[in-house]
């Protein structure tokens, strides 16, 4: 888990949130996926490729990508400060959230969709990140 990935856990914690709960865990990823929607788009794809990188420093690598996508140069310490303005905006949003009541439909929670994996065990369908796991953020 990188450093962006557990500020928002942290976030997530903080506000209520249970990672363990796989319901809610959905619903994490999905607001925050969707809260990152509407960043502008500089910050939005800054955290966008910060957040999902499986290393804890990605700045440099992530810094090429991006000066690649723009057609510009964006050096480490530009993307630090999109990412930075960008997480402290997406902190805000997942702290003002509340957590601990997922939907219900007649007093029973609702989960979320499950589709198959390649080997036919169910899982959720947004995973944060391809190295992120609920059992890796519950050891953390």
């Amino acid at each position: 888990m990188n450093k962006i990935q557990r500020r928002l856990f942290r976030a997530f914690l903080d506000s209520g949130g249970d990672i363990t709960d796989e319901v809610e865990l959905e619903r994490f990823v999905r607001y925050v996926e969707a809260v990152l929607s509407l960043l502008p788009p500089k910050l939005r794809l800054a955290v966008d490729l910060a957040w999902r990188a499986s290393d804890s420093s990605p700045y440099v690598r992530v810094a090429r990508i991006l000066s690649h996508r723009e057609g510009g140069q964006v050096s480490p310490q530009a993307l630090r400060q999109r990412v930075s303005r960008g997480l402290r905006e997406l902190e805000g949003q997942v702290r003002q959230r509340q957590w601990d009541h997922g939907p219900t439909v007649n007093g029973t929670r609702v989960q979320p969709s499950l589709r198959p994996a390649g080997d036919g065990r169910p899982r959720l369908i947004a995973p944060i990140s391809p190295s992120f796991s609920a059992s890796e953020a519950a050891r953390k």
